[in-house]
């Protein structure tokens, strides 16, 4: 995962797509489920005020 063209994460999907990362990186409430070992990234809503993808200064 790139925040700002800089890593901020990186390794396998199932360990990266969690709520906190989603938040994190593009300023999202998500819900991350896993369907036959594959995650998916439900948004809920995104944070007010967010104005980019990039929420970490």
């Amino acid at each position: 995962m790139l925040v700002k063209g800089k890593i901020y994460a990186q390794g396998a999907p199932g360990l990266l797509l969690n709520a906190e990362n989603m938040a994190n990186v593009f300023a999202i409430e998500a819900a991350v489920i896993n369907v036959s070992g594959r995650p998916y990234v439900v948004p809920i809503r995104s944070f007010s005020g967010a104005s980019d993808n990039n929420r970490i200064e």
